[in-house]
C-alpha cells in the first residue's frame, strides 16, 4: 500500500480505531500497535476490540500486519517506557474493567528480527466500570487508570503481577485522562467530563489533592501531557477545542489567556520524541495537527485533513538519530474512528509561519482615466494599471471619468468587499433523555451559493452527527431562507447515555462574496444524551460498625461526635434543584438541618449539618423526590431514609444480687447490668475483693451474668470506670460497690423448720390412721347412729394447721425484705404449698435476683420511638438482587425501631429480675415446679383415697349390716384438697401472667378463671343453700334462766355462747351429703331455722350442757327470732372469707414475686386478715368455743407476722434489731401452730374415746381402731371371732349414746320417733318434772307435752317455771334412768 506526496502508506481495520502506538524500545521501534473499540448493538449489546501489531517501512511505503489479538473494547493502549529493567511491555485499558499487560516476543530467537508478536503475560479486573485511559509510570512500575465512574486506580506491576495500591474518587464524571509526572513520580494528573484538571499526591494512602482547576476549561478535559523537556510546562486539551499550555509555578491559569484553538476537540497528545515544545494533536472533526508550543503564544505548524472521521489515535515514530545529530525525516501514525482508517504519513519540512490571506481588487483601465475610490482624491491611471491593497471590508464607491474625443465621461462603479467566511451557528438542548432532540442551525449571512443548506437524507445532511444518533431528514424546517433552519435528530433508542457531537460541515456552500463556508467554534454543539436512572445516595460521617444482631450481620451507624453530624447527597447526574429545595424536600425526625457551604460537583452534591438535637436521639433523615429533576429532565429516583444513632451520655451500670445482699449459698450469682449495650467487656474487668470469679456469662449486650465464690463473709464486687464503650463510642462510668454478706443457715430457723416438719407428718399420720380405721368401722355397721365428731372434729383442725403453715411459707414471696431468720425458715416449709426442685433440674441453681441498689433515674433511654413506614419502589430486578446480595455480605442498616429495640437505655429497675433462668423470670419455672408436686401429691392422695374406698366396697358387699364411708366418702376429701391447692395455684398463675409471654398469660387466666369458678360456686352453695335455705337447716339450742361468772361471760362474749347446734339436709334428715360437702359449713353456726329452748338454773357446768337435741324433737322446736338467723347469715359466709384471703395471698404472692420492696401487697393481706379477726371475734361463726379460741390465735399471729413486715418496708433495722424481729416471727408460728396442734390431739383423742360406746374409754378406743384398720386386711367373720370387743354387725351391735358425745351432727337421729329407749326417756322426763307427780304421763308425741327437765320449749299456753333445786334433783334421777336405758339396750 503506497500513497505519494505527505502520504506514506494507510489501511482499513476491522472495527473502529481509536489509538496507535509506535514501539519506542530500541530495535522495536518500526512495530507499531493498533487498537479498536467496536459497541455491537442489538439485544445483547457488546463491546468487541483488538490490537493489531504493523510493521512499518516509511522509506518503503509500507505497512504490513504481522500480529492481531480479539479482545474487549478498547479505550487506550501504552507502551512501557524506555529505560526500565524489563523488555517491551504493551498495557491496554478495556471497557469490561480489565488491565491486560502483553509481551513483545521476537519471530526468532538471537536476533531481533522485524516480525513479532504479543504475549498476555497478566490480566486483572480493576474495577465494574470502564477502563478509559492509562499510563506508566517512568520506571514502568506503577500504571495509572482512568475509570468512567469518575476514580482513578494505581496499580504495581511486580514480575508482571498487577496489584492494586489504591483506588480514589476524583471526579464526579468520567475520567478521561490521567498522567504521572515524568520528573515527580509521586504526583498524578487527572481530567475528567466535570471540566476539572486535579493534581494528586500519591505518597499519602488515600491519596491528597495538590491542587484543582475548574474555572478554565469551558467542556471535559481530554488528554493531559507532561512536557519531558520542561518539568515546570504541563500540556491539556479539552472538548472546548483549545489546547492550554500550563506553568505548574501558577496554576490558576495557563500560560496564555486563548492559549491556542485547533477547531475540534483535542483527545491526544503527543510530544515529538527529538524537537522540544513540537506536539501532535488528535482534534477530532478537525484532523490532526502539530503545534509549536515555544515562544509566546502556540503556533499551529501543520494541519493533516486527509481522515473522513474522528481523529482519535496518533502517534510519532521513536526514529534513531543520524550522525551529527540529525534525525531521519518524522513518520506520524494517524487513525480515525468511524472510517476505520490508519494512516502514515510524514509531515512537510517547513517551519515558516502562514501568512495572513488579503483580499486584492485589480483593474485593467485604459491610460487616459482618472480614477476615484470613495469619493476621495482623484488619480491618474499612468501607464494603465492601478493596484489598491488592503481595503475594508464593507460596501465601496469607484468613480472613473475618462476623457474622450467627445470630452470626459465620467462613470460610478458600486460593490462590496467581504473577506468573511459565512459560518453557523448551532443550538439545542445540552442535556435530554427523550430520543429526538430540536437542532437550530443560525448562519452569519446567507450562504446559498453551492446549493446551500441542504439536508436530503442522513447519509446527504450537512449537519453531521457524530456518535448514537442522526439526523432525520423529514423533520427539516426552513425559518429563514439560506438563514435560519431547525431540524430533528433522533437518538438511538440502544444506548442508554452518550454523547452526540452535532457540527457542520466543511465548505459545503458560499456566500456572495464567493467565501466558503467556515466553521467557527459555535459551529460545533455537545448533546449530552441519558435515560438511566437518576440515583441518588444519602450518606453521613457518622463510622459505620458491622454488629451480628439476632443473628444477622447488620450495619450500625451511632457517633457521639457532632463533628460527624453531617449528611450528602450523591447524585449520579447533575439536578437542576437549588440547595434550598433540596433541603425544603429532606425530613429529619429531630433537630434541623443546616445547608453545609462547599463545592457542588456541578449540582451533585450537598451538604447539610445536623443541629439542635438531644443529647441522645435516634435521627432519621428522608427525601422526598417528587419535586428533584436531572437536568436531563428525569425524576430521581427514591432512595431508603438514612437512620442513625447519637448518643453523648456515658454508659452507667449496676451490679445487684440476691435478696438485699446476702446469701447463704457458697457461690455469689452476680448480675451486671449496663444502661446500654456495650461491646468488648469481658471477666478481666470484675474487680472482686472477699472471693475471686467462679464463671462469666454473657445474657446480651447489657446484661452479664457472673458466680463469684466466696472466701471471707464480706465480698466486694465493682466495675471500674473506662473499660468498655458502648455502640456511639462512650466510655462507662464507675459501677456500684456491691458488697454481699455471706451467713449460715440459723440454728432456730432450722430448729423450728424441723420440729413443725416432723410435728405436722406425724399428725397426719396418726390422724390419717384413725380417721381410715374410722370409716372401716362405719362401713361395716359398726355404730348404729352416725355422729359427726368421728368425721370432722380432727380432719378440720388439721386442715387449720395446714393453711396457717401455708400463709406463713407464702409469705417469703411478699415484696419484703425479710430477717434472715425467718426467711430461711419460711423457705424450709415451703413442702405446705407444695414448693420443690423439680426432678430433671440439674444441680441447685438458684437465679440472680437484681434490684439491691434502685437506680436514681428509672427513666428509659429513648423517650420517644419513631416509627415510620417507608415504601419506595426498587427499579430493576438486578439491582434488588444486588442489594440483597449487599445485604447479606455487608449488612443491611437498622430502622428507627430496631435502633430503640437495640440500643434503647435498660431502665434501671430495683425489682428482682431473674436472668440465668428464662423460665425464672416469665414464671414458667415457679408454674412448672408449684403444679408438678401438687398434682403428685394430691394425685397420689386421690388415688390412695379411691384405693381404700374400692376396698371398703367390697367389705361393705361382704358386711351383715352395712354403713357409711365416714370421712372417705367421695368427694369430701377431694373438697379439702382442693380447698389446700388454692393459693398455690394462684401464685403460680400471676407469675405465669406476670411473665408476659403469650402462652403464659393464656394458660395463667385460665387458671386463675378456675378459681374464680370455685369461689362464685362457693359463694352459690352459701347463700342459696345455706342462706336461703333451700338445701341445708341449721338448728340451735337455746338456753334460758342460766347464770355465769364474770370469767365465763368474758369467754361467752370472746368464744361465743356455746349454743348447741345441728344441721339437717332439707327433706333428708340423714342424707349423705351433709358428710359429703361438710368441709365447707360443719364445724360452723348457720342461720337457725328452729330454736329448742332449754331453762337452766343450776351448775352451769352441768352435765346436761353437753347434751344435743334430737331430729325426734323437732316437734318440740321454736321458730328462730330474725336476729338470730340475720347473724346466722353472716357467720355462714366465714368459710367464703377465709378462701377469699388465701386466694389473694397466692395472687399477691405471685404478683410480687420479682419485687423487693412494695407496700401494696403487705397492706392488702394486713387488712383482709386484720377484718377477718374482727369477724371471727364479733360473729363467733364456730360452733364449739375450743375451735373458735383456736382459729383467733392463729389469725392474731398472722395479723402479727402481717404487721411485722410492714414495720420492715417502713423502717431500716440494723442487724441485731432485725434478728429480734424475726426471732419474734417465729414465735408468732410458732404459738399458732401449737394451738392447732394442741387442738388436733386432742381432738383426735377425743375421737378415739368416743370408738368405745360404752365407756369411753381411750385405751378401748385404740383397741377398736386397731381393729378397724386391720379390717382392710382381715375378713370381717374372722374379725368377730378373734376380737369380741368389736361385735361387728348384727342386731346386737353396740349403740351410741344419743346426747353425751354428739355436739355437731348431721341429721343425728334415725328419723323413726317410735324406738322405745325415746318413748321411755319422755316418759321419764315427764314423771321427773311434773309439779305434782302423781299425775299420769301423757303422750309422748303430743304436741303439748311439758319439758321440764333437760328440754323445754316455748309454746302457747305451756308453763316451763320450776325452781332450780328441783332441777338439779330431778336431773341427776333422770341420768340414772337414762343410764339404766342405754345399760338394758347394750
Amino acid at each position: 500500500m503506497r500513497s505519494s506526496g505527505m502520504d506514506v502508506a494507510h489501511c482499513y481495520l476491522e472495527g473502529n480505531a481509536d489509538a496507535v502506538e509506535f514501539c519506542p524500545h530500541e530495535g522495536y521501534q518500526h512495530l507499531l500497535a493498533a487498537s479498536t473499540y467496536t459497541l455491537q448493538e442489538g439485544d445483547q449489546p457488546s463491546r468487541a476490540g483488538s490490537i493489531s501489531l504493523f510493521d512499518v517501512n516509511a522509506e518503503k511505503g509500507d505497512l504490513d500486519m504481522i500480529h492481531r489479538v480479539d479482545t474487549a473494547g478498547i479505550f487506550d493502549i501504552k507502551w512501557s517506557p524506555v529505560g526500565c529493567n524489563v523488555g517491551p511491555l504493551l498495557a491496554q485499558a478495556d471497557a469490561d474493567g480489565y488491565l491486560k499487560i502483553y509481551s513483545l516476543e521476537s519471530c526468532s530467537e538471537g536476533e531481533k528480527a522485524r516480525g513479532g508478536f504479543l504475549n498476555a503475560v497478566s490480566g486483572e479486573k480493576i474495577s465494574s466500570s470502564m477502563c478509559l485511559f492509562l499510563d506508566w509510570n517512568p520506571s514502568a512500575t506503577s500504571i495509572s487508570i482512568g475509570l468512567s465512574d469518575g476514580s482513578v486506580s494505581v496499580v504495581s506491576l511486580e514480575e508482571s503481577a498487577i496489584e492494586t495500591l489504591q483506588e480514589w474518587k476524583a471526579h464526579d464524571f468520567e475520567l478521561w485522562t490521567t498522567c504521572f509526572d515524568i520528573q515527580q513520580p509521586q504526583l498524578v494528573y487527572t481530567g475528567s467530563d466535570d471540566c476539572k484538571l486535579s493534581c494528586w499526591d500519591i505518597r499519602d494512602s488515600p491519596s491528597q489533592l495538590v491542587f484543582q482547576n475548574s474555572k478554565v476549561h469551558k467542556m471535559g478535559v481530554c488528554c493531559i501531557s507532561k512536557s519531558p523537556s520542561d518539568p515546570n510546562i504541563l500540556l491539556t486539551g479539552s472538548y472546548d477545542e483549545n489546547l492550554r499550555v500550563w506553568d505548574l509555578r501558577s496554576i490558576s491559569r495557563p500560560v496564555n489567556e486563548t492559549s491556542v484553538c485547533l477547531g475540534g476537540g483535542v483527545w491526544r497528545i503527543k510530544h515529538h520524541p527529538s524537537v522540544s515544545g513540537l506536539v501532535l494533536a488528535a482534534c477530532m472533526h478537525n484532523g490532526f495537527a502539530i503545534v509549536n508550543t515555544l515562544g509566546e503564544k502556540p503556533e499551529v505548524v501543520e494541519t493533516y485533513n486527509q481522515h473522513a472521521s474522528l481523529a482519535y489515535g496518533a502517534d510519532w515514530q521513536k526514529e534513531k538519530l543520524l550522525q551529527g545529530g540529525k534525525s531521519k525525516s518524522t513518520v506520524v501514525a494517524t487513525c480515525s474512528f468511524y472510517d476505520r482508517l490508519l494512516r502514515i504519513w510524514m509531515p512537510k519540512n517547513s517551519n515558516a509561519a502562514v501568512d495572513d490571506i488579503a483580499s486584492n481588487s485589480r483593474m485593467n483601465l485604459l491610460h487616459e482615466a482618472i480614477l476615484e475610490l470613495d469619493y476621495g482624491s482623484a488619480s491618474d491611471c499612468g501607464d494603465g494599471e492601478i493596484l489598491y491593497s488592503g481595503l475594508q471590508d464593507g460596501n465601496h464607491s469607484f468613480g472613473v471619468c475618462i476623457n474622450g474625443a467627445q470630452g470626459a465621461d465620467c462613470t460610478n462603479y458600486n460593490w462590496t468587499v467581504d473577506t468573511v467566511p459565512p459560518t453557523a451557528y448551532i443550538t439545542s438542548t445540552p442535556f435530554t433523555n427523550a430520543l429526538n432532540v430540536s437542532v437550530n442551525i443560525s448562519f452569519t449571512e446567507s450562504c446559498s451559493g453551492g446549493g446551500g443548506f441542504k439536508c436530503s437524507s442522513v447519509n446527504d445532511c450537512n449537519l453531521l452527527v457524530y456518535g448514537s444518533g442522526q439526523v432525520v431528514p423529514s423533520s427539516l424546517i426552513t425559518l429563514e431562507p439560506n438563514l435560519k433552519y431547525s431540524l430533528l435528530v433522533n437518538i438511538s433508542s440502544a444506548t442508554q447515555f452518550g454523547r452526540l457531537i452535532l457540527i457542520m460541515d466543511r465548505d459545503f456552500c458560499t456566500d456572495a462574496a464567493g467565501n466558503s463556508f467556515t466553521r467557527s467554534a459555535n459551529s460545533s454543539f455537545y448533546v449530552h444524551f441519558d435515560r438511566r436512572s437518576v440515583f441518588v445516595e444519602l450518606r453521613t460521617h457518622v463510622p459505620e460498625k458491622l454488629l451480628e444482631l439476632d443473628s444477622q450481620i447488620r450495619t450500625v451507624q451511632a457517633t457521639n461526635n457532632n463533628n460527624n453530624l453531617k449528611v450528602y447527597l450523591y447524585f449520579s447526574a447533575p439536578i437542576l434543584n437549588s440547595s434550598a429545595e433540596i433541603l425544603s424536600s429532606l425530613s429529619i425526625s429531630q433537630g434541623t438541618l443546616l445547608p453545609i457551604s462547599g463545592e457542588d460537583h456541578g449540582n451533585r452534591r450537598f451538604g447539610f449539618m445536623v443541629a439542635n438535637i438531644s443529647d441522645l436521639a435516634i435521627i432519621t433523615i428522608s427525601l422526598k423526590l417528587n419535586s428533584t429533576i436531572s437536568r436531563q429532565g428525569t425524576l430521581v429516583s427514591p432512595v431508603a431514609p438514612v437512620t442513625f444513632l447519637y448518643d453523648s451520655e456515658r454508659t452507667a451500670v449496676t451490679l445487684s444480687t440476691t435478696s438485699h445482699m446476702r446469701t447463704r449459698e457458697n457461690n455469689i450469682p452476680i448480675s451486671i447490668r449496663f444502661m446500654k449495650p456495650v461491646f468488648g467487656f469481658n471477666s478481666s474487668f470484675i474487680s472482686v475483693s472477699g472471693g475471686h470469679l467462679q464463671s462469666f456469662h454473657e445474657i446480651s449486650r447489657s446484661i452479664y451474668a457472673a458466680e463469684i465464690r466466696a472466701d471471707d463473709d464480706v465480698v466486694s464486687v465493682n466495675v471500674p470506670e473506662n473499660v468498655t464503650d458502648d455502640v456511639a463510642g462512650n466510655s462507662n462510668v464507675a459501677s456500684n460497690i456491691l458488697r454481699v454478706r455471706h451467713y449460715c443457715m440459723p440454728v432456730i430457723s432450722s430448729v423450728i423448720s424441723i420440729f413443725t416438719t416432723v410435728t405436722f407428718l406425724f399428725t397426719c399420720l396418726a390422724a390419717g390412721l384413725l380417721t381410715i380405721s374410722t370409716a372401716s368401722l362405719q362401713s361395716v355397721g359398726a355404730f348404729s347412729r352416725p355422729f359427726s365428731s368421728l368425721t370432722s372434729d380432727p380432719t378440720r383442725i388439721l386442715f387449720r394447721s395446714a393453711c396457717h403453715i401455708q400463709v406463713f411459707a407464702m409469705s417469703r414471696w411478699l415484696a419484703v425484705t425479710l430477717p434472715v431468720e425467718y426467711y430461711e425458715f419460711t423457705r424450709s416449709i415451703e413442702w405446705s404449698i407444695p414448693y420443690f426442685s423439680l426432678p430433671w433440674e440439674s444441680g441447685h441453681v438458684r437465679p440472680a435476683m437484681m434490684g439491691s441498689i434502685p437506680s436514681e433515674s428509672s427513666n428509659s433511654l429513648l423517650s420517644r420511638a419513631y416509627e415510620r413506614e417507608i415504601s419506595h419502589s426498587l427499579p430493576p430486578k438486578q439491582e434488588a438482587f444486588a442489594n440483597a446480595i449487599a445485604a447479606a455480605v455487608y449488612g443491611s442498616p437498622l430502622t428507627a425501631m430496631e435502633y430503640k429495640s437495640f440500643f434503647e437505655n435498660q431502665s434501671m429497675k430495683p425489682e428482682a429480675e431473674f436472668i440465668l433462668d428464662k423460665l425464672h423470670s416469665n414464671g414458667w419455672r415457679d408454674f412448672d415446679r408449684s403444679l408438678f408436686w401438687l398434682a403428685v401429691i394430691g394425685g397420689s392422695l386421690v388415688l390412695l383415697h379411691a384405693f381404700l374406698l374400692i376396698i371398703l366396697k367390697f367389705k361393705k358387699r361382704d358386711a351383715e349390716k352395712k354403713g357409711s364411708y365416714g370421712a372417705l366418702i367421695f368427694p369430701r376429701f377431694e373438697i379439702l384438697l382442693v380447698i389446700l391447692a388454692l393459693p398455690c395455684i394462684c401464685q403460680a398463675s400471676t407469675a405465669l401472667v406476670a411473665g408476659g409471654t403469650k402462652s403464659g398469660v393464656i394458660v395463667g387466666i385460665l387458671m386463675l378463671g378456675i378459681v374464680a369458678f370455685l369461689l362464685l360456686s362457693l359463694m352459690l352453695f352459701l347463700s342459696v343453700g345455706i342462706t336461703f335455705g333451700k338445701l341445708l337447716q341449721y338448728k340451735e339450742v337455746h338456753r334460758e334462766g342460766q347464770q355465769f361468772h364474770w370469767y365465763q361471760e368474758i369467754i361467752r362474749v370472746t368464744l361465743g355462747p356455746g349454743k348447741r347446734g345441728q344441721w339437717t339436709w332439707k327433706n333428708e334428715p340423714n342424707s349423705i351429703f351433709l358428710t359429703m360437702l361438710g368441709p365447707l359449713f360443719e364445724d360452723l353456726r348457720g342461720p337457725p331455722k328452729y330454736m329448742v329452748s332449754q331453762i337452766s338454773g343450776g351448775n352451769p357446768s352441768s352435765s346436761q350442757s353437753d347434751r344435743i337435741i334430737a331430729s325426734d324433737d323437732e316437734t318440740e322446736d321454736a321458730e328462730a327470732p330474725f336476729i338470730q338467723k340475720l347473724f346466722g347469715i353472716l357467720r355462714i359466709y366465714y368459710t367464703l372469707l377465709e378462701s377469699v384471703r388465701r386466694v389473694s395471698l397466692g395472687i399477691l404472692a405471685g404478683a410480687y414475686l420479682n419485687k423487693w420492696s412494695s407496700k401494696t401487697p403487705v397492706i392488702i393481706l394486713l387488712s383482709i386478715t386484720s377484718f377477718q379477726l374482727f369477724f371471727i371475734v364479733l360473729k363467733k361463726p364456730f360452733i364449739k368455743k375450743k375451735v373458735q379460741l383456736v382459729e383467733i390465735i392463729s389469725l392474731s399471729c398472722e395479723v402479727g407476722m402481717f404487721a411485722s413486715c410492714f414495720v420492715l418496708l417502713q423502717k431500716k433495722f440494723s442487724a441485731g434489731d432485725e434478728t429480734k424481729i424475726g426471732i419474734f416471727m417465729l414465735m408468732l408460728f410458732l404459738l399458732g401452730f401449737l394451738a392447732q396442734m394442741t387442738a388436733e390431739w386432742y381432738a383426735l383423742y377425743e375421737q378415739t374415746k368416743k370408738l368405745d360406746t360404752s365407756k369411753s374409754s381411750f385405751l378401748t378406743g385404740l383397741k377398736i381402731a386397731s381393729v378397724g384398720f386391720l379390717l382392710y386386711f382381715i375378713p370381717q367373720k374372722l374379725m368377730k371371732s378373734k376380737f369380741p370387743v368389736c361385735r361387728c354387725g348384727g342386731d346386737d351391735t353396740v349403740e351410741i349414746p344419743s346426747d353425751r358425745h354428739m355436739s355437731n351432727s348431721d341429721s343425728r337421729s334415725s328419723g323413726t320417733p317410735d324406738k322405745p329407749w325415746l318413748k321411755q326417756l319422755r316418759e321419764m322426763a315427764k314423771a321427773s318434772f311434773s309439779r305434782d307427780g302423781s299425775k299420769a304421763p301423757s303422750d309422748p308425741s303430743s304436741s303439748r307435752t311439758k319439758w321440764s327437765g333437760i328440754w323445754g320449749t316455748k309454746r302457747s299456753g305451756s308453763s316451763s317455771v320450776n325452781s332450780s333445786s328441783d332441777i338439779k334433783s330431778r336431773s341427776k334421777g333422770l341420768y340414772k334412768d337414762l343410764e339404766a336405758i342405754f345399760a338394758s339396750k347394750s
